[in-house]
């Protein structure tokens, strides 16, 4: 190589790192700006809410989001009749119209348990008539927040569904089984006599339910795990699909 080309790859090189220099600082400029930006925004906000504090939600505090069983507790505490929300089968009624199963349900005395062990599995919320009812049926809930539903489960559910309407006597047209998920499963699961509820469903449903409730409290209880559902589970789950949609 020439003295003259050395000498001029030198320039090139030394422009090169000029360059790269001013490119660095420019970005470094640029990220620390938007910092800034975001702090001062932030900082507003918060001074914005102190009167108000919109963000708080205690189930969010409680870390309640993902915990499948605390899900299940709080949609169990809506289904009963009995419980401390004082609106007795309202819920329960919202629930039976928006799957398409009959309102007698509601009419007859029936009970909700959770986490019900029987033979081949753990059913996370069972819906039943009592032995005094004159309308026999029996419901199954299972409940998926995060995790990924294995056939082989639904399978082990199915079973113990069809041994629990032979046990009260439920004919096979009034034994039913949901699964509530982000995700419709993959796998077809009404040869399991079993649907898929959304969680946008769920929410529709909790959102009557507010409509309706005549307890301020109660409105305020179920407001706060609507919200939960809202912002974390459906809300992110549509968030993370379009990310996955753009790339």
């Amino acid at each position: 190589m020439s003295k003259i080309a050395l000498s001029k790859l030198k320039e090139l090189m030394i422009n090169f790192d000029v360059i790269q220099q001013k490119e660095e600082l420019n970005y470094k400029l640029t990220i620390q700006n938007l910092l800034t930006g975001f702090n001062k925004t932030r900082h507003k906000y918060l001074e914005s809410q102190r009167e108000t504090a919109d963000d708080i939600n205690v189930l969010n505090i409680l870390d309640f989001t993902y915990d499948e069983i605390r899900h299940s507790k709080f949609i169990a505490w809506l289904l009963s009749a009995d419980e401390t929300h004082a609106q007795g089968n309202i819920f329960f009624k919202l629930f039976l119209e928006a799957l398409d199963l009959p309102n007698t349900y509601a009419e007859v005395q029936y009970y909700v348990k959770k986490e019900v062990a029987r033979d081949e599995s753990r059913i996370d919320i069972e819906i039943a008539s009592t032995k005094e009812s004159s309308k026999a049926f029996v419901v199954h809930i299972e409940n998926k927040v995060g995790a990924i539903l294995a056939e082989e489960q639904i399978n082990r559910e199915y079973n113990d569904l069809k041994k629990a309407a032979i046990e009260k006597g439920v004919a096979k047209e009034d034994m039913h089984g949901f699964i509530i998920s982000i995700d419709e499963p993959d796998f077809p699961v009404s040869k399991y006599k079993f649907r898929w509820v959304s969680w946008q469903k769920i929410a529709g449903i909790i959102y009557g339910f507010i409509n309706r409730a005549k307890a301020v409290k109660t409105q305020w209880v179920a407001s706060q795990y609507l919200e939960c559902i809202e912002k974390n589970i459906i809300r992110k789950r549509v968030e993370f699909n379009t990310k996955r949609e753009e790339e």
